[in-house]
């Protein structure tokens, strides 16, 4: 036991001075650290969803149908004349739409665009919309 201490005595005193460190961290500490965390990463949040429904009002909506349907045609597909935006205080920002995606008029079928826009805040919102081509 004495040869035990002797070679490791020093790394049992490090560790139990570590332990103590830690436990008085820990008291002064308390629950101060949840402040760092953000409010949707929270363990007292159950998910994301908390911070959506707070904060849903201050993003930017889309507003369109889920599926458009457009006729067969030699035309371009125009989306604004189906999808319009508005920022949080009811603002039209359709201008500032962008359509991902192609819909061929031509050819009868059914397209998936995606529809995106964001504000003066840079806050964005995206939605998907199908197109059916009869």
């Amino acid at each position: 036991m004495d040869n035990f201490l002797e070679e490791h005595g020093e790394i049992l005193i490090y560790g139990i001075v570590s332990i103590i460190m830690i436990i008085l961290i820990c008291n002064v500490c308390q629950d101060k650290w949840r402040m760092l965390i953000p409010e949707y990463n929270n363990k007292q949040s159950k998910n994301s969803s908390d911070f959506i429904r707070k904060n849903f009002e201050k993003y930017p909506v889309i507003q369109s149908e889920d599926i458009i349907y457009v006729e067969c045609m030699k035309q371009k597909f125009d989306f604004r004349k189906y999808v319009t935006a508005r920022d949080c205080n009811g603002r039209d920002i359709s201008s500032r739409l962008i359509m991902y995606g192609k819909v061929d008029m031509s050819k009868a079928g059914i397209y998936k665009i995606k529809c995106r826009v964001s504000d003066d805040r840079e806050l964005s919102c995206t939605k998907y919309i199908n197109v059916i081509v009869e």
